[in-house]
C-alpha cells in the first residue's frame, strides 16, 4: 500500500509539473521590472474648440521597462481659468534601446501605441519615427514637441 501512495504521488507531482501548476525555474528573469523613471513639468497652452487657448501645466512620466518597452504617462490641469479641468492618462507606449540609467547615454524611442483621448482606445501608430534623446551629466533629458503650431520644451529629470 505505501508504493501505491509513492507511486500516485509522483504521477500526481509529474501532471502537476506537466500542467505548470508547480515549476522548478523560477521566472524572475521574465518579471517586468521598472529600470528608470523621468519626470517633469510644462506649461503650455491647449487650442480651446473656439479658437482661444487654455493655459494648462502638463505633467510628464516616462518609464523605462526591462523588456526595452517605455510607457508615458500624462496629467494636464487647465490654470487661471474659471473651470478647472484635469486630464490624466497613459500616453504611449513604445520601445527603446539605449541605458536610461546612464548619464551621457543616448535613448532611441519609437512610439508603438498612443492612447486616443476622445475614443478611449490604444490606436497603433502609423509610420512610427524613432526619436532621440541624450541624458545629461546631469541625468535630464531636454524635448521639444511641435503640435498644433506650438512648440513645448521641457525637461525630464530621472528620479
Amino acid at each position: 500500500m505505501k508504493s501505491f501512495k509513492k507511486i500516485a504521488a509522483a504521477a500526481i507531482a509529474a501532471l502537476a509539473l506537466g500542467l505548470g501548476f508547480v515549476s522548478c525555474a523560477t521566472d524572475s528573469d521574465d518579471e517586468l521590472k521598472l529600470v528608470a523613471t523621468f519626470y517633469g513639468t510644462t506649461n503650455m497652452n491647449i487650442p480651446d474648440d473656439d479658437g482661444s487657448s487654455i493655459p494648462c501645466i502638463a505633467q510628464i512620466t516616462t518609464k523605462f521597462f526591462n523588456n526595452k518597452e517605455y510607457l508615458i504617462h500624462m496629467n494636464v490641469a487647465a490654470i487661471g481659468t474659471a473651470a478647472t479641468a484635469t486630464m490624466d492618462w497613459d500616453d504611449e507606449i513604445g520601445t527603446y534601446s539605449g541605458d536610461p540609467t546612464k548619464n551621457g547615454e543616448t535613448i532611441k524611442m519609437t512610439a508603438k501605441k498612443s492612447y486616443d483621448t476622445e475614443n478611449k482606445k490604444w490606436v497603433t501608430v502609423e509610420n512610427p519615427s524613432t526619436d532621440s534623446y541624450v541624458i545629461s551629466s546631469t541625468g535630464t533629458i531636454t524635448i521639444n514637441e511641435t503640435e498644433d503650431g506650438e512648440t513645448v520644451s521641457f525637461t525630464l529629470t530621472r528620479q
